[in-house]
């Protein structure tokens, strides 16, 4: 039976995440599950230390941080700073160099579980689980939380070869450096971006705001000035 007060909703628009979130309704909400200290430290970061030997380890930016750090690069973008929209692109470029190292990872753990009777699917997951109530507002916090959970798998396989002594210690702190370092350089790609007030009419006039705009961020990659506004996301890639 139908409500007679029901108030009938508008469809919304669907949203994808090959798109710019320029409605502030778009969003997603998921349950990320992580296994491993390498993928918590990048949902959770880490904050700067100085370790026992007295050297200062850098912070770890986060899946959450690396979110807040995003939207206001998804922002300016919208609003024709064309070093938002090069953060945009450097970012594709790190998750596809990313994606390209883990891959060939996953192709020589296949081997290794072929080996024991498992895939990459169907092999034991440590039961220590973490879940993680992930909300974020970019495509870019998206692309991320799947790296990372991809990372995760990665590592939970790892841990798994190690204990069936298929996987050496010194192999196994090898392959842990090596993924964690692969997460950690996506993460941090927004974090160097500044907000200068500029758009691409200010860089092709050269005028002090561009000339400022320079100082603070480098030079600008003249490629980026002939993408239209708004692909810097979906049209090719450019840097």
């Amino acid at each position: 039976m139908t409500d007679a007060n029901a108030v009938t909703e508008t469809p919304k628009e669907e949203k994808t995440d090959n798109r710019l979130p320029d409605d502030r309704r778009w969003g997603e909400h998921f349950t990320l599950p992580i296994h491993t200290r390498i993928g918590r430290s990048l949902v959770e970061g880490r904050p700067p230390y100085v370790d026992d030997d007295g050297n200062q380890r850098p912070p770890i930016i986060g899946l959450f941080m690396h979110e807040s750090m995003a939207r206001p690069v998804w922002d300016q973008a919208l609003a024709d700073d064309p070093w938002a929209a090069w953060y945009l692109q450097l970012f594709r470029k790190e998750l596809e160099r990313a994606r390209n190292s883990l891959e060939t990872s996953f192709n020589y753990m296949r081997e290794h579980l072929q080996e024991l009777g498992f895939d990459i699917q169907t092999f034991p997951m440590p039961v220590d689980v973490k879940e993680y109530e992930v909300k974020v507002r970019t495509p870019t916090a998206v692309a991320s939380a799947s790296l990372i959970d991809d990372i995760d798998l990665y590592a939970s396989a790892c841990l798994f070869l190690r204990d069936q002594q298929m996987m050496s210690w010194d192999t196994f702190a090898q392959e842990r450096r090596t993924i964690s370092r692969i997460g950690r350089r996506v993460m941090a790609t927004f974090a160097s971006y500044r907000d200068c007030q500029v758009t691409r009419e200010n860089v092709r006039g050269n005028d002090i705001a561009a000339q400022d705009a320079t100082q603070v961020m480098g030079e600008l990659p003249r490629e980026i000035l002939e993408l239209p506004t708004g692909e810097a996301w979906t049209g090719p890639l450019v840097v």
